[in-house]
């Protein structure tokens, strides 16, 4: 078993913590990012009760406390600014035992980044191709280098040649809604900032 060697394609957080769980579990693991750089994307994001457990299990949890601030309460408000619900974050914690880590992408990218070993991340490998036989599976990348190992773990986004190979088509997606991410100023604040406050109108949130 500790001879299996692991190809993951992908180098975003999922394919990260994935390397990382191999990883602890004592397997040689290779990752492959497209992008000639793994840079941060999108905003933030939160990693409720069940997502902190995964990462404490492979010991990342004492690096996202350090990152992540508290939070203590989910409002939902009309447009007028009328509280609707509130969801309480210790009658949570008490009742699972475990907090959530709200946090920058930027900054759990950080922490997967630093517990992984930067000599197995493969950058500018854009996987174009999977192939396999009987107990070996060949990734193929558009630069024209290979990676073989026993076992290939796709996490290359939406056009993914993995699911190609695997399903025999790269995704059929129906888009019933759109979301727009970014950063504005709030002075003064609109919220309590360890609180997630969600304003909810016709067909549509912020």
């Amino acid at each position: 078993m500790d001879d299996l060697k692991i190809i993951v394609v992908g180098g975003g957080i999922g394919g990260l913590f994935a390397a990382l769980g191999c990883k602890r579990a004592g397997l040689h693991v290779d990752v492959y990012e497209r992008a000639p750089a793994i840079a941060p994307v999108g905003f933030g994001l939160c990693m409720w009760p069940n997502g902190a457990r995964a990462l404490n299990a492979i010991d990342l949890g004492d690096a996202v406390e350090r990152v992540s601030p508290e939070l203590t309460a989910v409002d939902l408000r009309a447009t007028d600014g009328r509280l609707l619900s509130r969801v309480d974050m210790a009658s949570l914690v008490a009742s699972v035992g475990q907090r959530p880590y709200p946090l920058a992408r930027v900054d759990l990218l950080s922490v997967l980044l630093n517990a992984f070993d930067d000599e197995h991340v493969h950058l500018g490998a854009e996987c174009i191709d999977v192939s396999q036989c009987s107990d070996r599976v060949t990734a193929t990348f558009a630069d024209g280098r290979s990676a073989e190992g026993e076992l290939v773990i796709g996490a290359d986004g939406l056009r993914s040649a993995v699911r190609r190979h695997v399903v025999g088509h790269d995704g059929q997606f129906n888009f019933l809604s759109a979301a727009w991410e970014g950063l504005v100023d709030a002075l003064p604040p609109v919220s309590d900032p360890n609180t997630f406050t969600f304003w909810i109108g016709p067909d549509r949130r912020a």
